[in-house]
């Protein structure tokens, strides 16, 4: 700015009118090419639109889409459109059933034509329903170029441009040349100026125009010949005042002289008052009849920011006023008159006292004592005070031997004492209680020692009651440090006493009741275990006996009874591990365990399983071999269970164990499925030892085994802990972490695995069975090995067609005729048994088609919702095959 200040008129005239020609120039090159677009891209958004609503109106009249002839016509029709890029028509479902360019369609996202001319630029879109018989039977989504726009657009920017650069020279030569004419004239009569002001009063401006420019010079001229004669004037003036002032500073002199020493009088009586007045401590104003204070009112406000829009002065001057009455009441009266007041500042309101007395006929003293502390204690009390009476708890205030100086209201309510009951009386005989016992004397010799006492009495009420009371007592020191008081807050713990000694009851009752629980678990497990071990002992008999007259299905099956009973054993297992977690019984063994060979023998022992269902697995050993402080059963049983969850819940894809430190030195072992995932809402409680049903509606996948409690209070127990990244749909990953004070060694190994890395593995598609002229049977069951035992023991009876989802279930239903329905209500994935049983139900070919329920849960409940969703027959696992055909076959018959 100060620059633009020092240039001449004609530059800053040049440098204004320049910048709004410029500006202008700037808006137009802007402005109209902006709406040139917006009114083409409007144009070409109602072309697109047009030309989309005729295409959908020509498809509409044949009343379906599925004449590929007439939609190919529709579509060409649409192609003579010059503009056009791409063109689809789908069905009311989404399918496309044509398309013109439609690999340019799906990557400028067509079906979005809320936003017809992005993401993607050059594309405007459009988008019409396709109607037939006043409903609807798909949509018509066409896209044309912005080509012609863009072209018109560029073309017009250059053009503007051209425009408006013309605009702006015209422009700065035409000020250039006004400028000129305007600032000739007056840089004249800067000159003249500029001559005058160096004394010479002769030279006179050109006037060179009858303009307003050349009036002003003649005006100029005129100024400057009166300057002169009064320049004249002013000399002869000037000798005569000389003369008259020497004159009249002789005189002064004299009077000067006399007032020096009047005021120097004057200054001694003052410096002596002055320094009366700063030795007080307060500050004194002295008032005379004519309103005259000594020292200044301005005193009267200490330093500080006031919080008014006053300044001091005003504010002292406005408190002289305040004052008046007080001034004319300590004349009239003779008496001394006492006023408050207070002072805002920004930090705190300030108070004072003014006592104002007479001091002879006119005037009057003034003390001024600031007295804000004394304000602030005394509100501090009365806060205080307010508090302690307002208090839940009972307060007492004694002096140093006990005695009662102050109870609060609480106090009458807890004992019954009034306060005039109370006052001047000693604890000791106002409560009797506990007062000669171990815990008062302990008390008094704490409190007097100057320290807090907590603890609990037995006391009496006024009506002699007795009640629980817990304290506490605070000595209170004077300033010397002697301690002079004691306060005592008092509050009944009666009904906490009483819940205290339920608690403790009901605490003694749990334990027992963990004891029997235990044991009945032992027992249950001895009862089962010893029945167990006799029929795999009789099984190992009979197939031994039957080995070399076995069919090859007879000995397959001799194995899925074998793999059936050790999963019956490690279920077995799991439960007394849970049993001993909840009663706080499972004890865990340190040793030096490697981790890679804990892996290892973990993987191998699901690999079986995996290779059924052709899960690819691998083993990503990052550290070598690497031992840790921990239980080897327990760790490997945490592996397990992850891996057994894993298989469970992954129908395609691979599993990948991860061994690897992080950056903090702990030790991490990821499991990685490409499962069915597990809910987010699901996550926050699946480590729990209660879950919810796995055959609940709406829980297909949740159940992931107890197993999961014990992995988490295990590696709790050692300082580690498991965590869990997963969501619907897309897999998980387990990880569990171990601190690195549990590392013992490490052995850097090759990195080799025995397994196979992750790949995509294609099961080889069973060749086609013969149909027999027998009923067909669907069984959907997610268990592969209950699908392989339904499956042998019905095929004498029944075409049997397994399914282990919901999708692979409505694939066969839709692909051929089902006689018959087997269902177990939890399945793997989104949907669950009865979802799938209420969908055929919507069939009309299976609105009636018999329906069997299983599930391995026998309660009530169970039972209703089975029958509820619409299955005709219920059955809780394990199944009497004798009945369950039975009932098959009555079911097709029509008899029940």
């Amino acid at each position: 700015m100060k620059i633009f200040a020092n240039l001449s008129i004609r530059a800053k005239l040049t440098a204004v009118i320049s910048l709004l020609f410029w500006t202008i120039s700037i808006f137009i090159f802007i402005f109209f090419p902006a709406r040139l677009k917006d009114q083409d891209n409007q144009n070409l958004l109602r072309r697109a639109e047009t030309l989309s609503a005729t295409t959908a109106m020509l498809m509409g009249k044949q009343g379906s889409l599925d004449s590929i002839e007439e939609r190919q016509v529709a579509l060409n029709t649409a192609s003579q459109d010059s503009l056009l890029i791409y063109a689809v028509v789908v069905d009311s479902k989404g399918n496309v059933v044509e398309a013109i360019n439609k690999p340019i369609a799906e990557e400028v996202a067509y079906t979005a034509t809320d936003t017809p001319f992005g993401p993607v630029a050059g594309v405007c879109k459009a988008g019409s329903v396709i109607r037939a018989g006043g409903q609807t039977i798909g949509m018509v989504y066409l896209g044309l170029s912005t080509r012609d726009v863009n072209h018109r657009i560029d073309e017009s920017k250059t053009t503007i441009a051209l425009i408006s650069l013309i605009i702006f020279l015209i422009g700065v030569a035409t000020v250039i040349g006004v400028s000129t004419v305007i600032t000739n004239p007056l840089r004249s009569m800067v000159q003249t100026v500029e001559q005058i002001a160096r004394g010479d009063l002769v030279k006179t401006a050109n006037v060179s125009s009858q303009d307003e420019v050349g009036h002003l010079a003649f005006s100029f001229n005129q100024m400057v010949n009166n300057l002169r004669g009064a320049y004249d004037e002013l000399e002869t003036v000037n000798l005569t005042l000389e003369q008259r002032v020497n004159e009249r500073t002789a005189e002064l002199n004299q009077e000067v002289d006399e007032r020096r020493r009047v005021e120097e009088a004057l200054r001694e009586s003052e410096s002596r008052q002055r320094a009366v007045l700063s030795a007080l401590p307060d500050l004194m104003l002295l008032r005379d009849g004519s309103g005259i204070y000594s020292p200044d009112p301005v005193l009267l406000i200490p330093p500080g920011e006031l919080k008014s829009d006053m300044t001091r002065e005003q504010y002292a001057w406005s408190l002289m006023a305040q004052f008046e009455p007080y001034f004319d009441a300590a004349l009239k009266n003779g008496e001394v008159q006492v006023q408050e007041y207070s002072i805002p500042f920004m930090d705190k309101m300030r108070y004072f006292e003014a006592r104002i007395a007479p001091s002879g006929m006119e005037q009057t003293v003034t003390i001024v004592r600031e007295i804000t502390d004394r304000m602030d204690a005394e509100s501090q009390l009365k806060l205080q005070g307010a508090a302690l009476e307002a208090a839940a708890n009972s307060i007492v205030i004694t002096d140093y031997e006990g005695n009662i100086i102050w109870v609060n209201p609480a106090f009458t309510e807890l004992t019954g004492f009034t306060f005039d009951d109370a006052l001047g009386r000693n604890l000791r005989t106002l409560n009797p209680g506990d007062a000669r016992n171990e815990v008062f004397t302990e008390m008094w010799d704490t409190i007097l020692a100057g320290k807090v006492w907590r603890g609990e009495f037995v006391n009496h009420r006024k009506d002699g009651s007795r009640y629980h009371e817990e304290q506490t007592i605070t000595p209170v020191k004077d300033q010397f440090g002697t301690i002079s008081h004691f306060i005592a807050i008092k509050s009944d713990i009666t009904e906490r006493k009483k819940i205290e000694q339920s608690l403790i009851a009901a605490k003694e009752r749990v334990e027992a009741a963990d004891k029997l629980k235990d044991a009945f678990i032992a027992n249950i497990s001895h009862g089962i275990r010893t029945p167990l071990y006799i029929m795999i002992g009789y099984l190992n008999h009979i197939s031994s006996e039957l080995k070399s007259s076995m069919t090859q299905d007879q000995d397959k099956y001799f194995g899925f009874v074998f793999e059936s009973a050790e999963r019956l054993t490690k279920s077995i297992d799991l439960i007394l591990d849970i049993s001993r977690l909840q009663t706080g019984n499972i004890e865990f063994q340190d040793s030096e365990v490697s981790v890679r060979k804990v892996v290892e023998e973990s993987i191998l022992g699901i690999k079986s399983l995996a290779e059924k269902k052709t899960l690819a697995l691998s083993f990503d050993n990052q550290l070598g071999d690497v031992k840790v402080h921990a239980d080897e059963t327990f760790l490997a049983r945490s592996l397990e269970s992850l891996l057994e969850n894993a298989v469970k819940f992954t129908r395609k894809g691979y599993i990948e164990v991860r061994l690897y430190q992080r950056d903090t030195g702990e030790l991490a072992i990821d499991v990685e499925d490409t499962g069915v995932g597990i809910s987010e809402e699901y996550q926050t409680k699946m480590f729990q030892i209660s879950t919810p049903s796995n055959d609940s509606p709406g829980h297909a996948f949740e159940g992931v085994g107890l197993g999961l409690a014990l992995v988490r209070r295990y590696l709790e127990q050692i300082g580690g802990r498991i965590t869990v990244k997963s969501a619907r749909g897309v897999g998980s990953i387990f990880t569990i972490t171990l601190p690195e004070e549990l590392i013992v060694s490490r052995e850097n190994l090759p990195k080799v695995s025995k397994f196979v890395k992750k790949e995509r593995v294609t099961p080889v598609p069973a060749p086609p069975s013969d149909e027999r002229k027998l009923p067909n049977l669907l069984v959907v069951e997610d268990d592969s090995d209950t699908r392989q035992f339904m499956k042998i023991t019905l095929r004498k009876h029944y075409n049997v067609f397994t399914a282990e989802s919901v999708a692979e279930a409505n694939d066969i239903i839709m692909n051929r005729e089902v006689n018959i329905v087997i269902a177990d209500v939890s399945l793997g994935g989104e949907e669950s048994g009865l979802d799938f049983v209420s969908d055929i139900r919507k069939i009309p070919r299976y609105g009636k088609i018999p329906v069997i329920a299983v599930t391995a849960h026998a309660f009530s409940s169970d039972r209703e919702r089975c029958l509820a969703a619409g299955c005709n027959r219920y059955f809780s696992k394990p199944v009497d095959h004798a009945v369950l055909i039975k009932t098959m076959e009555e079911l097709l018959a029509g008899v029940i």
